[in-house]
């Protein structure tokens, strides 16, 4: 397929304006349709599919299975379909043209939403997900990206179609392991409440901000039976915590639904509160007034505190046997008292030392697991965790030992791959980067190894460039040149393409 640019005519009727969006193997343009019914062009979003020989049955049937769902669901709430090529190149579908940019994009600004905000995605895009839900579809592939805005702040969902369970190769389409379900992540069969499951994770992160900036993604979390993050209980209600700890329950089964998605969210609209959630999944709260409850009696001291009242005319208690009598039960009680406060402190103290050791060697047990799962973050998170648990009368070998097995095997990819980046192994040099990325935040910083990939693309891009050059296959020297630049800007390639065009 011949590169898209500005102003190129496809299809005879849409004209190019600009690129909105890319991804692992489509790109979204805005366009203007000619031919549109009213007499006056119409903007519309065409999704362009480039797909490799090995994926290209795969994409095609993607491309086909959107175009089936959003003409068979008119929805206001999903983007709709109005054109689609799967003939000949390049392949494509026409969509409706959202204005106003991605949730995304406006977290990036707002960095966090109200409750009001919250209350109408959960009405809007929790109806669209019935819909999907309701004619047996499963959207799989559900993140910030994939939720565009109008003007008015209406939500509306794209980017259906990617999950298949007849062809396993489609979840490897799905490009947000931060959102996806724990049976997502292992491959299994996915159902409605995996979509709700990463609907979980988009309303914490409309409240908290991106989850990137987390070390482990919550689907870890759930499988190493860890504790899920909160939101601002200063900001956000405990009702809307709730919310969320329903829909990222581990079991699938306890999720709530896309309909209690629309019911949680017309209740705040009706009432501006959440409702009460129970067992029975959506419950009003009562209102009526409560009867005050009866005032209780006073307490009574026990009998042997209690002052005896002595006859008239008798004697001060330590001058008769009869005082001399109480006054030694009174000091044999209190004996009895402190001894009894002595074993209560002595075993508590045991019980504590106990329960220090237990955490500790369950943090650990847990570090190891998830290094056995090749979740090095999560390892070295939990083993910097289990460091501060360590009781003072145990020394920390094992954590110790997992921290530094983990450091150096980090220092060792690193080395490999700045090795293999030297020797022009660009794609072995990616590889090692990706498993780098196993452990960011935690020993890496995710913006240092992003800029790390951008420049191993662009020397990638760069070197065969040069090697077109030196075949005299201008045309492709001057794609790879450009894609170069796309990563990386760099006066050297920038010089190189412009000699390439006056040559």
């Amino acid at each position: 397929m011949e590169p898209l640019n500005h102003k190129r005519i496809v299809a005879g009727r849409y004209v190019l304006r600009r690129q909105l969006g890319r991804g692992g193997f489509s790109e979204v343009w805005l366009a203007d349709d000619t031919r549109s019914n009213g007499g006056h062009n119409r903007e519309v979003a065409i999704k362009f599919y480039q797909p490799t020989p090995e994926f290209s049955d795969l994409y095609n049937k993607v491309l086909r299975n959107e175009y089936r769902i959003l003409s068979q669901i008119n929805h206001p709430h999903l983007v709709s379909a109005l054109d689609m090529n799967l003939s000949h190149k390049p392949r494509y579908v026409v969509l409706q043209y959202i204005r106003n940019g991605s949730l995304s994009e406006m977290l990036r600004g707002q960095h966090s939403l109200g409750e009001a905000e919250i209350a109408r995605f959960l009405q809007q895009i929790g109806s669209a997900l019935q819909a999907l839900h309701k004619n047996g579809n499963i959207h799989g592939d559900l993140k910030p990206e994939n939720i565009l805005l109008d003007e008015r702040h209406s939500f509306y969902l794209c980017d259906l179609g990617v999950y298949d369970k007849s062809d396993s190769r489609a979840q490897l389409l799905a490009e947000s392991p931060v959102h996806q379900s724990p049976e997502h992540k292992d491959g299994k069969e996915l159902s409605p409440a995996s979509d709700i499951f990463s609907i979980g994770v988009i309303l914490y992160e409309m409240c908290q901000g991106f989850w990137e900036e987390r070390s482990i993604p919550a689907h870890q979390l759930v499988k190493l039976g860890l504790e899920m993050p909160k939101i601002d209980s200063n900001r956000y209600t405990n009702r809307l915590q709730q919310i969320i700890d329903y829909c990222w329950d581990a079991d699938p089964n306890k999720r709530i639904t896309a309909t209690n998605l629309v019911e949680y969210g017309n209740f705040w609209g009706q009432s501006g509160h959440w409702p009460a959630i129970g067992n029975s999944r959506y419950t009003i709260p009562k209102t009526e007034p409560q009867p005050e409850p009866a005032p209780s009696p006073s307490p009574q001291p026990p009998r042997w505190q209690q002052e005896e009242k002595e006859p008239p005319g008798a004697e001060p208690p330590g001058k008769t046997v009869r005082g001399k009598r109480k006054a030694s039960v009174v000091r044999m009680r209190s004996y009895m008292i402190g001894i009894f406060f002595i074993a209560l402190l002595s075993s508590g103290g045991y019980a504590f030392k106990t329960h220090q050791e237990s955490t500790h060697e369950s943090l650990l047990e847990q570090a190891y697991q998830a290094k056995e799962a090749n979740m090095y973050s999560t390892a070295y998170t939990i083993a910097k965790k289990a460091a501060t648990s360590v009781p003072p009368w145990r020394s920390d070998i094992r954590g110790e030992e997992l921290k530094e097995r983990l450091f150096q095997k980090a220092l060792q990819l690193k080395q490999e791959k700045e090795l293999l980046h030297d020797s022009d192994k660009f794609e072995l040099a990616l590889t090692k980067l990706d498993t780098m990325k196993f452990f960011a935040p935690a020993l890496f910083k995710p913006e240092d190894l992003d800029r790390q990939e951008r420049v191993i693309k662009a020397d990638m891009y760069k070197h065969l460039a040069n090697r077109d050059v030196k075949n005299r296959d201008y045309a492709s020297a001057e794609s790879n040149f450009k894609e170069s630049l796309k990563f990386v800007e760099d006066p050297e390639v920038r010089k190189a393409l412009e000699d390439l065009k006056a040559h």
